[in-house]
């Protein structure tokens, strides 16, 4: 199959002149997801051989996942027509380009979807072509595709959406090199300390939010609030020795809070301690309902990391820092 060639007629939907850019957005994220290491390889699946699909089909696995549908939603405001009232439902997309021949919308068990998923459909994932997955691996391929979803769909839009896709790309090669600090020695720390600092600040934000937040299955460490809708989730990165004071956006000077509770720690009005349980400031007055809230977490044990990801728990030496900061 001739994949520029393809990506170029896709069945989007809407007018030829202005074709809707639901299927493009997700095709483009999914590269992204591709590129950055975040779909997984596989042999074609039992059900694909059941029901008498191509032995070679399958080439890799796209999760319908919470990454798909933040990457999906990150281009589709960039393209969205404002006229044509387009909405953000990455759920279309996923099932629909089951119609273009390079894409298998699949159930946890593998089998076909006959519907759009739901965001509750934790384990499905779209089956693609190991010959899209190999040419998306070669980085001449990849840019070809994109250009052809880009160039097609988004004329009038392409620096922004090349601009989106650069932002892609660098951040998400930052995020893989920091997820390797827990890993390394001092000196293979260094090195990857040094390579973040030569970003610039929007690739080094993305990144650092994307290394700390899955790592606390996006809930705060404070007061464990877990709020996500399809593309988007409340809690955010902090980092406990600021970037300001030591350039260090290892994952583990960093934590996953919600806005209030980052709000009070970067005014040191709370930390969390070596002892792995949050301090309050002296300053939080009890007759003051809000400081009441910040001071009930007194003693409360720090929510770390998900199973699977404790080596990213805060290191001795952050926490430190910031319990000494309280007034």
């Amino acid at each position: 199959m001739n994949y520029p060639s393809t990506f170029k007629s896709l069945n989007a939907g809407g007018s030829k002149a202005e074709p809707k850019p639901h299927k493009p957005c997700l095709l483009l994220a999914a590269i992204d997801m591709i590129a950055a290491g975040e779909a997984a390889s596989e042999a074609t699946s039992e059900a694909t051989r059941e029901a008498g699909g191509d032995a070679d089909a399958g080439g890799g696995r796209i999760a319908w996942s919470q990454r798909l549908r933040e990457r999906f939603r990150g281009y589709f405001d960039i393209v969205r027509s404002e006229a044509r009232r387009d909405r953000p439902n990455p759920e279309l997309p996923f099932y629909h380009l089951g119609s273009d021949g390079f894409w298998r919308p699949r159930g946890a068990s593998g089998e076909q979807l006959h519907k759009p998923p739901r965001r509750s459909d934790e384990g499905a994932y779209a089956e693609i072509d190991a010959g899209l997955l190999d040419a998306i691996r070669d980085e001449a391929a990849r840019q070809e595709l994109r250009a052809a979803l880009i160039q097609t769909y988004f004329p009038s839009k392409t620096d922004e959406v090349w601009a989106h896709v650069k932002l892609m790309d660098e951040s998400g090669r930052l995020t893989k090199r920091l997820l390797e600090l827990p890993g390394v020695d001092d000196d293979g720390a260094q090195q990857i300390r040094e390579e973040a600092a030569a970003y610039g600040q929007d690739v080094r934000t993305a990144a650092f939010r994307d290394a700390v937040v899955p790592a606390y299955d996006f809930a705060c460490a404070a007061c464990g609030l877990r709020l996500m809708t399809d593309d988007s989730w409340l809690a955010q990165a902090c980092h406990l020795i600021p970037w300001s004071v030591a350039h260090d956006d290892d994952p583990r000077n960093g934590i996953a809070l919600c806005p209030n509770h980052h709000w009070a720690m970067d005014r040191d009005l709370i930390a969390p301690g070596p002892d792995r349980v949050w301090h309050v400031s002296a300053e939080l007055d009890e007759r003051r309902e809000g400081d009441r809230r910040l001071l009930e977490l007194k003693d409360a044990k720090i929510l770390g990391p998900a199973s699977g990801w404790e080596r990213f728990a805060p290191r001795e030496d952050a926490l430190a820092w910031r319990v000494g900061r309280l007034g």
